[in-house]
């Protein structure tokens, strides 16, 4: 850029280049309307002009960056059009809390299971807690469970658990639109009494 010098005028709106390129400014996660998108994307085309800039003040005038340096603040600005033309990330809102009892008395001898709701439309659950055991006697095989759409998936399992041994979630997990879970124990006794609870937090998308 052979020609830096600008000349001030009043209805011009300047950023000094060197806050663009070294910003004390921390990375930040901001909620944006489309209202927000229609001004932000036209602000934008002043982006592109290298007298918005000022890379150095002079008493009547100032310089613009100099190549190298409109060069990266072009890449920076592209980057910017292409965040506000779309975003991959969805951002979540708090909505709700739960705490769901999953266990109860057996009825009959066989294999005990209980399940969560299906998470609806519009919602992603949080799982913080899933958990199973049984109170009365040593029985069958332990598992927990999350429903993917098609087909019941084991997470965690206990093969030989003794008398009031917690399977419990070691690692919480996100169930999206249509998922749900299950707490699961073979051979099973009449009258045993499971205890089992599901907790977490919803999430609207």
């Amino acid at each position: 850029m052979s020609d830096r010098k600008r000349s001030y005028r009043s209805d011009r709106v300047l950023i000094e280049s060197e806050y663009v390129l070294d910003s004390d400014f921390n990375d930040a996660v901001v909620f944006l309307t489309g209202a927000h998108l229609e001004v932000l994307r036209n602000l934008l085309e002043y982006a592109h002009r290298p007298s918005t800039f000022s890379a150095l003040y002079l008493t009547d005038s100032y310089l613009v960056p100099d190549d190298e340096d409109w060069d990266s603040i072009r890449a920076i600005v592209a980057d910017l059009e292409e965040k506000l033309m779309g975003n991959e990330n969805v951002i979540w809102g708090f909505t709700d809390s739960f705490a769901t009892v999953l266990g109860g008395t057996k009825a009959g001898a066989g294999d005990y299971f209980s399940s969560s709701g299906i998470v609806p439309a519009g919602e992603v659950w949080k799982v913080e807690s899933l958990s199973i055991g049984n109170m009365t006697g040593a029985r069958g095989t332990l598992l927990l469970q999350a429903y993917n759409g098609a087909a019941y998936i084991t997470l965690q399992s206990l093969i030989t658990p003794v008398i009031g041994e917690i399977l419990a979630l070691t690692n919480p997990f996100t169930l999206k639109e249509g998922m749900n879970v299950r707490v699961y124990q073979y051979a099973c006794l009449n009258g045993d009494q499971i205890f089992a609870a599901f907790i977490g937090y919803k999430m609207a998308v």
